[in-house]
């Protein structure tokens, strides 16, 4: 059906009154034109117009030039497809969901079963019988957990629970113990104005609709439930690292109401948690802290306070540190028992067992993490370097006692005086420097034997 509104062909915008149409069929199609009824008179001159109806339109033999010219006038012009009105069926179905979500949004608040004063006000708490500020009970439910040490931040899933009294309701005919509502309620019901604190981001998913949901009881109790993805800072110690046990404290407070008119604290279930199983640490435990009041200029805010403790999985460390480079000064040793004539193999094996140990550190440095104070592995790392390198020292030594041996000689009577004068304290190089050698292969051993006992005696007590 063509139109003057938009996308038809421009037909006039109004119809002078002294025409009117006239439609003629021709060939069984259906044609419009105009015809005049009386002349039209202008003033200033006399002037008869003489309005004729369109022969492109109205004649009932269409010449095939006008129709050739129609054509191309309005072929440009984009003509809307006529539209079937919809069926009755869907009308009506979408006026029934209408209804219905009206009903679920507001007329549970109107209906049968309880109401709101007119005087309901959502942005003033509600007051407790004896005039008490209205109390706030939390409670969670923590599904996963991630500690990401490169951002400094811990990431939990869990559904955060909140409990009060909203004495305010008025029943009507409350016929069940519990009512189970539709979220879009709370629009016009006080909620609790709490948040976390050194949050970085906090994400509600939803599939349809929000994960939430709202109870109201028979005593006027309102349990309100959601998921929440949130991410809080955290400050990670790494002094003990990789035997560190890092704490992550979540603290929990009023924004807008003070101590006088909100308080929280934990519901007597406080915080459940499912089996979490982390790539790198154990979830040692989860305890919540004891309310406190915190002082915000002139006045005071409740708040609420829970740790996550985390130790680190060892397992890691264990086998890509500890044990390469304990084996590492272990082949050091080696060298003590290669006498000191084999100075190129000795000094091969000293040297590669230093390079092959700083190679090691070097490659597992990547991973750690990089803080200005010096770490547990740090300690031991310099422990297995001056160990590897003590044997060089002790080479050397050896290697110079014995050249002092061979280059300084002395006459056997000279020899055999000062032995009779002197006894066993006159002994020559190499004596001094095979007692050297048998001394450091004790003396290494248990050393480091007694820095293993001491390093992992103060890390892991």
């Amino acid at each position: 059906m063509l139109s003057g509104g938009g996308s038809g062909p421009p037909w006039p915008a109004a119809v002078p009154s002294d025409t009117h149409d006239c439609v003629q069929r021709s060939g069984g199609r259906r044609q419009t034109g105009r015809h005049p009824t009386r002349a039209g008179r202008q003033t200033g001159g006399v002037q008869t117009r003489k309005r004729r109806c369109d022969h492109r339109l109205c004649s009932s033999t269409p010449s095939p030039l006008a129709s050739h010219r129609d054509l191309q006038k309005y072929s440009a012009q984009p003509v809307a497809a006529a539209r079937p009105p919809p069926p009755m069926s869907v009308v009506v179905a979408a006026r029934l969901w209408l209804m219905l979500f009206n009903l679920r949004t507001s007329g549970a608040l109107q209906g049968s079963t309880f109401s709101l004063p007119d005087n309901y006000a959502k942005w003033e708490p509600p007051i407790g019988p004896d005039g008490e500020p209205v109390n706030v009970q939390l409670s969670m439910h923590i599904l996963d957990v991630v500690l990401d040490e490169a951002a400094q931040t811990v990431k939990f899933d869990s559904y955060f629970r909140t409990f009060w009294v909203e004495n305010r309701i008025i029943f009507k005919n409350m016929t069940r113990p519990v009512i189970q509502m539709d979220t879009e309620v709370t629009t016009k019901l006080w909620l609790p104005n709490i948040f976390a604190l050194f949050v970085q981001k906090v994400e509600k998913p939803e599939l349809i609709v929000p994960a939430a949901g709202v109870h109201l009881y028979e005593d006027k109790l309102i349990f309100r439930s959601s998921l929440y993805l949130t991410t809080v800072k955290c400050n990670l110690l790494y002094f003990n690292y990789p035997m560190d046990r890092q704490t992550c404290t979540v603290k929990i407070q009023s924004y807008a109401y003070t101590s006088e008119t909100l308080t929280i604290e934990w519901h007597p279930k406080g915080i459940t948690r499912e089996d979490i199983v982390m790539s790198s640490f154990y979830l040692e435990d989860i305890r919540t802290l004891p309310p406190v009041r915190v002082g915000v200029f002139n006045n005071s805010h409740a708040e609420l306070r829970f740790e996550m403790r985390f130790k680190r999985k060892l397992r890691f460390s264990i086998l890509a540190v500890y044990v390469p480079s304990l084996l590492v000064v272990m082949v050091s040793w080696l060298s003590l028992w290669v006498p000191p004539e084999m100075v190129p193999g000795r000094m091969v094996l000293v040297i590669t067992t230093l390079l092959t140990l700083t190679a090691l550190f070097s490659a597992n440095v990547q991973g750690m993490p990089e803080v200005s104070y010096v770490k547990a592995i740090d300690v031991w790392t310099l422990a297995c370097i001056v160990f590897v390198f003590g044997t060089i020292l002790e080479y050397i030594v050896v290697l110079r006692l014995s050249t002092h041996n061979n280059t300084a000689t002395v006459a056997p009577k000279e020899q055999n005086k000062a032995k009779t004068l002197k006894g066993n304290w006159t002994m020559t190089g190499a004596e001094k420097a095979d007692r050297l050698e048998r001394f450091s292969r004790v003396a290494s051993v248990v050393a480091f034997a007694i820095f293993n006992i001491a390093y992992w005696a103060y890390y892991l007590g």
